[in-house]
């Protein structure tokens, strides 16, 4: 027991200290903009953003918002901005919840692929693709290995989950994923 215990201090200290920082962030917006947010006012521009399959209209899309933005006055005030798209957005998935769970998919299938798409050529698709499936293989390998030792991996399983759902829900640009 006491054994477990020691494991537990070094996530313990890493929680306490993100935390103390992310904390100090939300109560310093608390008391600039009325609001307790952990991060900035971005949530649902990026989610209403987000829900395209990355195609030429998103750059459209993009635009669009903005225009919508300065029609509607909410332009200079970042809070009521992301508030209005969080809301349109969350309109748009339950409105047809049959298509947005397909964009999800679509999107997830994007992300997790091994190569680039075109414009790149053919060869240099080729290239990416076989770079990161041998690097995939490696870190399957190397998962394996380390639990069948008894390594505890949920830190670095949480990050690829919380990276995948970040980018399947929140972006259209593909920003955050690997390859």
């Amino acid at each position: 027991a006491l054994k477990r215990r020691a494991d537990w201090k070094p996530l313990a200290l890493c929680l306490a200290s993100a935390a103390l920082v992310i904390g100090l962030w939300g109560l310093r917006n608390q008391a600039r903009y009325g609001k307790f947010l952990l991060a900035g006012p971005q949530k649902g521009w990026n989610f209403y953003e987000g829900l395209a399959l990355q195609t030429a209209e998103d750059l459209e899309r993009q635009l669009q918002m903005g225009a919508e933005a300065v029609r509607l006055g909410i332009d200079k005030d970042p809070y009521v901005q992301d508030d209005y798209f969080w809301k349109k957005g969350w309109l748009e998935v339950t409105e047809d919840p049959k298509a947005a769970l397909l964009l999800f998919a679509g999107k997830t299938i994007k992300f997790w692929r091994l190569a680039p798409y075109p414009p790149h050529p053919r060869a240099v698709r080729w290239a990416a693709g076989a770079f990161y499936l041998l690097l995939f293989s490696l870190a399957l390998q190397g998962g394996i290995i380390v639990h069948r030792r008894g390594i505890r991996l949920a830190p670095v399983y949480a990050l690829f989950l919380y990276t995948w759902l970040v980018h399947t829900v929140m972006f259209s640009g593909l920003r955050y994923r690997f390859p």
